[in-house]
């Protein structure tokens, strides 16, 4: 789902909400360098693609970040040989961040029943379909923080 935020912090607000009412912690943010830059201090795991190859051209799309492997641990990589419709062989990554971020709530802002939590996520929903037809930015109440976890 590809939706119009106007900050950060309303699209990992909208990404959180969502991930809530599908029972996942999980959230991909699936882009390129300038989406990478955006968001890379947030990041705790990177799934990155190599495309092995010294032959560049002009018009190849690059990402050139250089992970800083003290701060990063390689949990998986998996070489795969070009296939019959490949040019190049290719290289999977998985890194994770060795001080991770973690979204937590205090428990006086969250402490609800079943009924009230699924209320709560409704109305979450309601402010982000508003969102997308609103034609200037709104402000959404956090209820989350971020920190990097101790070490």
């Amino acid at each position: 789902m590809v939706l119009p935020t106007y900050s950060l912090e309303n699209a990992l607000f909208f990404a959180d909400v969502l991930s809530f009412k599908r029972g996942t912690s999980d959230i991909f943010v699936i882009g390129g360098s300038q989406i990478f830059s955006q968001f890379n201090e947030l990041f705790n795991k990177i799934y990155l693609t190599e495309v092995l190859t010294n032959d560049r051209q002009p018009e190849d799309a690059i990402f050139d970040y250089k992970f800083d492997m003290r701060r990063w641990k390689e949990i998986e990589s998996t070489n795969v040989e070009a296939g019959p419709n490949d040019d190049y062989p290719t290289r999977y990554l998985v890194l994770e961040r060795k001080r991770q971020w973690v979204r937590y709530v205090e428990i006086n802002d969250f402490y609800t029943g079943k009924l009230a939590s699924e209320i709560w996520r409704e109305k979450q929903l309601d402010l982000f379909y508003h969102a997308i037809k609103a034609p200037r930015p709104i402000n959404i109440p956090y209820q989350y923080k971020l920190e990097l976890a101790a070490a």
